[in-house]
Order: C-alpha cells, then structure tokens, then sequence
C-alpha cells in the first residue's frame, strides 16, 4: 500500500504501524498542557481535554483555568469540510461561537491533517491523502474534502517518525479577524499504543510579524482506538 509513495513517508509509515496493520475507525485522546488564548500576550494557562477522532473529522473539547474561580470550555469541531468553534463559561454561558466561515473550515481542516499523527491510518493513500517528496527528509501531504483542500510539508526523523509539521500560511484568529501566518508543530515522545507508534508530546506556534509564537504545549495522557 505505501510502495509508491515517497520513501521518508515510507519510513513513516514502517515506524508508526505494524506490519498486520488495521484501519483505525476512531480514536479517544485524552491530554493536558498549557496553551496562550492570546499571541500578543505571554501568559499561560493550564488545560485538560478530551479528543474523538474519526476518518473524517474530530471534536477538541477542553477545560482552561483561567484564574483560581475562572474556567472556560473551549469546543472546537471539525467533520468533511466544515469547522466550528465554541467558548464557553463554565460549561454553561457560551460568549463566543464561529462555524462554517471559509477561514475557519480551511483553518480546521489544516489540523486535522495535522493531528493525523495521532490517528496514522489517517495519513494513508487510501483515506485521501496524496503525498509528493520534497527531499530525503521532508514530504508534502494534500487532502480534499469536497471543494475544500489543504496541503502541509511533513519533516521526518532518520527513524521515520514525524518531527514537525509546517504550513506556510495557515489561518488564525487575531482579535476578530483571520490572518495567514506562517504555522510550525513539533512533535516527540513516541510511544507504543495499541501496535502504533504515536507521539506524546506535541507542540505549536504562530509566526507573527517575524517571531515564533509558541502557543500550545499538550502532552497525551491516555488513547484508546477502535479498529475497523
């Protein structure tokens, strides 16, 4: 199945799977971390969630403590070329949404592709994603849903797991607007889970007027995987 594509995402793909592989029909993540609600701002804030994957999409929902009284849910969604967005305050008030707007589905289409290190099937041929070799060490991963399509360069490890992601301008939210900025993840800490290769650690950032901006840290705290 992965003759013909380029040999790092050869590489890849030996690593991370068994030789007797199985489709992952879905996935259950649970992490922890700190993240920044603001690039211009430097504070951090601590964070749990849980995360579902499928072969189309995934629902990001996570609790931010804000202060020692303060929490905010944060809902993010993505399902075959639609996104979503929710803020809410004490799981109950919610203060901000946004969903199905251009930016914001491109946006999370971007880390769905992404996040398919931690749901490897995902990133084969046969689930729509087609690769083309940049060098030795780094590849290009295009996916389609729909009218919708994204594209993210894929840089390897000699070992072949994946090391960072890098889009050259990914949307983000600034203030009340999206703007396209330079987007980097970096990725360690693989683990055996379930036969598969997957890392435990990830983290990522805006480049903003010229300077890195890291804005997310997690780290996986458990995943459970039903096959097809």
């Amino acid at each position: 199945m992965t003759e013909h594509l380029p040999l790092p995402v050869q590489r890849y793909f030996a690593f991370t799977l068994p030789a007797d592989y199985r489709q992952v029909k879905n996935a259950e993540l649970r992490q922890y971390g700190e993240l920044r609600t603001d690039m211009t701002q430097q504070k951090w804030f601590r964070f749990t969630a849980e995360q579902t994957f499928s072969t189309t999409g995934f629902e990001w929902r996570a609790m931010i403590q804000m202060g020692r009284f303060l929490r905010l849910q944060v809902i993010d969604q993505y399902e075959t070329g639609v996104g979503s967005a929710k803020v809410k305050l004490f799981s109950w008030l919610t203060i901000a949404r946004d969903q199905d707007r251009y930016e914001l589905n491109e946006a999370a289409m971007h880390r769905f592709l992404a996040e398919g290190v931690w749901f490897p099937t995902n990133l084969l041929p046969e689930n729509g994603v087609k690769w083309r070799a940049v060098d030795d060490e780094r590849a290009i991963a295009h996916l389609e849903h729909g009218e919708l399509e994204v594209e993210l360069e894929f840089t390897f490890a000699s070992n072949g797991a994946i090391k960072e992601v890098f889009c050259p301008g990914r949307f983000a939210r600034v203030g009340k607007t999206y703007r396209r900025m330079p987007w980097r993840g970096r990725i360690a800490d693989y683990r055996e889970v379930a036969g598969m290769q997957i890392p435990h650690f990830a983290e990522i950032g805006w480049q903003m007027d010229g300077q890195w901006q890291w804005v997310w840290r997690g780290n996986l705290a458990g995943a459970h995987y039903k096959f097809a």
